[in-house]
């Protein structure tokens, strides 16, 4: 097509003008990748005189895990749902339409962008690292009390009384068990 619109004296320099355009569109991305990556801004964290009452922390960590449980159910359902619908053959199922329209959304092509890169040797893609999630749990306080024999603390649930009524532990038990069986032992053994 060159051939035809141009003169043979015409055509190195609009292949150097079109090589020049090119390798600066490339040059103008590489030195958008190269720039530093912006920082993510945090949430700032609350002053000590700023803190919320105890009562709306409570109240927030709990609607926030329960909307977090409510999204992990409904994309477990999304997600079940899906591998019979994404099978399904565009047209009506009953009531149901099922259709696929193109996202308006688009993504880097890593791939690409590493051809582009390895050709141009520029190193590996420069990455950023993605904002922190928020992660809230639910802590089951436990009860600790202190072992009446050894005096080392232990949850409630690993101590029981022994035979004055002192919560002893369950280490402290065993001893005591593997003592009388001895000296159970030495007094058949002796009669």
């Amino acid at each position: 097509m060159l051939d035809l619109l141009t003169s043979r004296k015409r055509r190195p320099s609009l292949t150097r003008a079109f090589v020049n355009r090119t390798v600066s569109r490339i040059t103008a991305t590489v030195a958008e990748f190269r720039a530093p990556a912006p920082q993510v801004e945090q949430t700032p964290e609350y002053s000590p005189e700023d803190m919320p009452p105890l009562d709306d922390i409570l109240a927030a960590a709990a609607e926030y895990n329960r909307a977090a449980d409510q999204a992990r159910r409904a994309d477990r359902g999304k997600r079940a749902a899906r591998k019979i619908l994404d099978r399904l053959p565009v047209g009506r199922y009953g009531v149901w339409d099922v259709e696929r329209v193109p996202s308006g959304c688009q993504t880097a092509d890593l791939d690409e962008i590493r051809k582009i890169f390895k050709a141009h040797g520029l190193g590996p893609i420069p990455m950023k690292t993605s904002a922190p999630s928020l992660k809230v749990k639910k802590v089951v306080l436990v009860e600790t009390a202190l072992c009446a024999a050894c005096s080392r603390s232990w949850d409630v649930s690993d101590l029981s009384p022994d035979a004055n009524g002192d919560a002893t532990c369950v280490d402290c038990q065993q001893l005591h068990a593997a003592m009388d069986d001895r000296a159970e032992h030495r007094a058949y053994a002796h009669h």
